[in-house]
């Protein structure tokens, strides 16, 4: 709900920031009623909510983008210039959004040696529930090794963070698979490892070159240059990770799934983990 005070607020910042002349301010090309769907960069859902300067300006009433912190939609108000606000022009109103709600979580950029600490002070598991083994050949390791070498995209990380507080009283042990292909069993209530929802075959292969168990060019990574080493180390790698009590285990699944659609990927462990998901519903 915008109030008196929101808009005192908007015009507030409008003359503090935009405060040229409106007479030096081009006369409109296009025009707005009040009430007017219209198009501002990428705010959702601007309305117009009042006309300045005979349609030189105008206060836009949109939803703020939700975050992490905020993840209730609100409306709120601002004012703009006549020619950063557009007609909104769609073929067919109609139309069903294609676009999915935002992932869970928060996306950030974290650099390789900042894995190896998440998974010291956490822990990086794959759940066999829905993971598949390691099963990457020689060639896939070498071109991944390949790419961060000279510095090309490696896609990004998927990580689920278990919350052991939330079982305190529970019995429940759950078995998972380290990054040497070990089974490992926790107990519930004492769950605090990141599983890897996105990014198995990619970062067991990092954790594999970077612990020495195979060869770039000849090379362990221990027998690399230091600046090569330290630049390794440094590579800013994608993820994004999210509390297990956000997103329910058949969520996690369905995510699965969409992230590993039109990627290499037995088709019969998708229908496994397909068929796994139905059984949730």
């Amino acid at each position: 709900m915008i109030t008196e005070k929101d808009i005192k607020r908007a015009h507030d910042k409008f003359n503090d920031f935009d405060c040229v002349s409106s007479s030096i301010i081009p006369n409109p090309t296009r025009l707005f009623n009040v009430g007017d769907e219209c198009k501002v960069g990428n705010l959702d859902n601007c309305v117009i909510a009042e006309i300045l300067f005979d349609g030189k300006a105008y206060r836009i009433d949109y939803n703020r983008i939700t975050t992490r912190e905020q993840p209730e939609t609100t409306t709120v108000t601002g004012i703009w210039w006549w020619f950063d606000v557009e007609h909104r022009e769609c073929s067919n109103n109609d139309s069903p959004q294609m676009f999915a709600a935002y992932l869970p979580g928060q996306l950030s950029t974290s650099s390789i040696s900042s894995f190896i600490h998440l998974m010291g002070h956490s822990g990086l598991v794959c759940d066999p529930r829905y993971q598949r083994g390691y099963v990457w050949t020689a060639v896939d390791k070498e071109c991944l090794i390949d790419s961060i070498f000279n510095r090309i995209s490696i896609g990004s990380f998927v990580f689920s963070r278990h919350g052991g507080y939330h079982h305190d009283n529970s019995t429940k042990i759950t078995t998972y698979i380290n990054l040497d292909g070990d089974e490992v069993q926790i107990p519930e209530a004492h769950d605090y490892t990141c599983a890897v929802i996105d990014g198995q075959q990619r970062l067991t292969t990092i954790w594999k070159f970077y612990t020495n168990q195979f060869t770039y060019k000849g090379l362990y990574f221990k027998d690399l240059h230091f600046h090569d080493q330290n630049n390794f180390e440094n590579t800013l790698i994608s993820q994004r990770i999210f509390d297990e009590d956000s997103v329910p285990y058949k969520d996690v699944l369905a995510m699965f799934i969409k992230v590993n659609k039109g990627v290499p990927q037995d088709n019969t462990h998708l229908d496994k983990v397909q068929k796994l998901l139905e059984e949730l519903k």
